[in-house]
């Protein structure tokens, strides 16, 4: 009985884990699409201000490059999102599994008792 308690309070102890690391996820998410959508809009806003001024050789090549970053930097968060994303995936996955697990242990230890 007390090893069956013992499991049980081992799979509690890594569901809880990989419930504040999905969390953790989300928040991560969350402010890569906030980094994506705000250098699209800085972005675009360095274009229409290009479009009305006159540029010297000078700053056209670094609005150049700073574009380029940006775009570097947009190609980084997309990729970070899609591991974070398959990385919950997984997290979903084994949550249930442990669930499942749990829930059996818990029934194993209910009939041991009875």
């Amino acid at each position: 009985m007390a090893r069956l308690l013992k499991k049980v309070v081992a799979y509690a102890r890594a569901l809880g884990e990989l419930e504040y690391r999905q969390s953790l996820n989300e928040g991560e998410l969350k402010q890569i699409g906030a980094n994506l959508i705000e250098g699209t809009e800085y972005s675009t806003s360095l274009r229409k201000k290009a479009s009305r001024i006159t540029e010297t050789p000078a700053q056209a090549v670094r609005h150049r490059e700073y574009r380029a970053s940006l775009r570097e930097h947009s190609k980084r968060f997309s990729r970070t999102r899609f591991l974070l994303q398959e990385e919950n995936e997984t997290r979903g996955k084994l949550r249930s599994e442990i669930q499942m697990i749990l829930a059996e242990t818990i029934r194993s230890a209910r009939k041991q008792r009875a």
